[in-house]
């Protein structure tokens, strides 16, 4: 009887186990409905995207807010990853020179909102030994288990050069010509850091606008003396997408071209985008945007980290008849995930879809896109346009014979239609 019980309280606890060890995923994600407005971004600026130099004097900046009127006891470790965001071998002595984890001390109550919050930051000092990908993972209490939300970040050297082709190359696929972007560049050889077998030991991955759900590993067209080259084939195109459309928060007390009208009530602000339509038969026209990224601000207060509310925003697609998938509001503002809050609903009265999203006061980029059995189609509502202005990032991955994980020795941002 007791060898019955010790059993089975045995295995309730390797399955509890279990089910916390497969909680998060190794990717930009948030686990708690009430964390908001995460920011991950390198030194000081929010437009730049999370990465460091291997022994540049820099650090990476992460904030977020909690949703609620007291703070909690929140802490974050970093995780050295392989090239395909698995946890490497590697012990966190072989790649950090410090302590393991670290507990979150600045944060601040929010000011004179309607909606309380308490706001984190914390910065990750660049004392990494080794470059490659990084997760950074925030939890309560020491507990691991209780992830509230993971962030990817790259640590990189250059020894090997990237060389941009000039110009942009056509997409060799005649019928999307119009629609894709087509990348071409070379790896060109470094001496002092001879590949044995580059075809084996090299992998290169491509980001547009900083999205991993969307990134391509290409392959090489030509492994020569004096380069590697990538170019002209059909795993170098991207789909140009369409420029980004835009939520203006920024005041509740003077409306902006985004916002049709505030309501303003005693526990909230409630604001209606104007009604959007689809994109996807229009030309492309020309429009600045962030490419997908938003940033805290507003016109009255000057500290924006506690000063700006958090509105509810309603967001409007008019369209006669309903997709025949799901269709969401995606933007970095909520990492490109079909999140249950940013799922539109139908109503067959008025032929619109609407999805109601807390926001805090800022500027936001953000599409419509169908969700095709967990994969993302902005084409059809968006349109895709090969004039459209994008950013790239491309990622050369090195792992040598004798080597235990993954380093990144090659970097190189590249604007498109800038």
């Amino acid at each position: 009887m007791f060898r019955i019980i010790f059993y089975s309280i045995y295995w309730a606890l390797f399955l509890e186990c279990n089910a916390f060890a497969q909680f998060y995923e190794n990717n930009d994600n948030v686990y708690k409905e009430n964390i908001r407005s995460v920011q991950c971004y390198r030194g000081k600026d929010e437009r730049n995207l999370p990465f460091l130099y291997l022994k540049e004097s820099n650090q990476i900046t992460v904030e977020f807010d909690e949703l609620r009127a007291s703070p909690q006891a929140y802490y974050f470790s970093i995780q050295h990853c392989n090239y395909d965001w698995e946890p490497s071998r590697l012990m966190v002595s072989d790649y950090w020179d410090d302590l393991s984890y670290f507990q979150i001390t600045d944060f601040r109550s929010s000011q004179s909102t309607l909606i309380p919050y308490i706001h984190y930051t914390f910065q990750i000092p660049n004392k990494f030994k080794v470059s490659g990908n990084y997760l950074v993972k925030v939890y309560k209490d020491l507990d691991e288990n209780d992830i509230i939300l993971t962030r990817r970040i790259l640590v990189v050297e250059d020894p090997l050069k990237i060389k941009l082709g000039e110009g942009q190359a056509i997409s060799e696929n005649v019928a999307d010509r119009f629609a894709m972007q087509s990348l071409f560049f070379n790896l060109i050889p470094n001496p002092q850091f001879p590949l044995q077998n580059p075809r084996r030991d090299i992998k290169v991955r491509v980001l547009q606008n900083g999205r991993w759900e969307t990134s391509r590993e290409l392959e090489p067209l030509y492994i020569l003396n004096d380069r590697i080259e990538y170019s002209f084939s059909a795993a170098n195109d991207f789909e140009g997408g369409n420029e980004f459309r835009r939520a203006d928060l920024r005041s509740y007390r003077y409306r902006s071209e985004t916002v049709a009208r505030y309501e303003i009530r005693e526990d909230m602000v409630i604001a209606y985008q104007v009604e959007d339509k689809p994109r996807s038969s229009n030309v492309y026209l020309k429009e600045f945007d962030m490419n997908g990224a938003f940033f805290i601000i507003n016109r009255e207060f000057p500290i924006y980290d506690v000063e700006s509310d958090y509105i509810k925003t309603i967001f409007t697609l008019k369209v006669n008849q309903p997709y025949k998938h799901d269709v969401y509001v995606l933007g970095r503002f909520n990492d490109w995930k079909f999140r249950k809050e940013c799922k539109m609903k139908y109503d067959p009265a008025y032929k619109v879809y609407t999805a109601e999203i807390w926001l805090k006061q800022g500027v936001y980029d953000y599409c419509y896109a169908l969700n095709k059995k967990g994969e993302i189609d902005e084409r059809s509502i968006e349109g895709s346009f090969f004039e459209t202005e994008n950013n790239y990032m491309i990622i050369v991955y090195y792992r040598g014979p004798a080597d235990w994980t993954d380093r990144i020795i090659g970097f190189k941002k590249l604007g498109v239609n800038e």
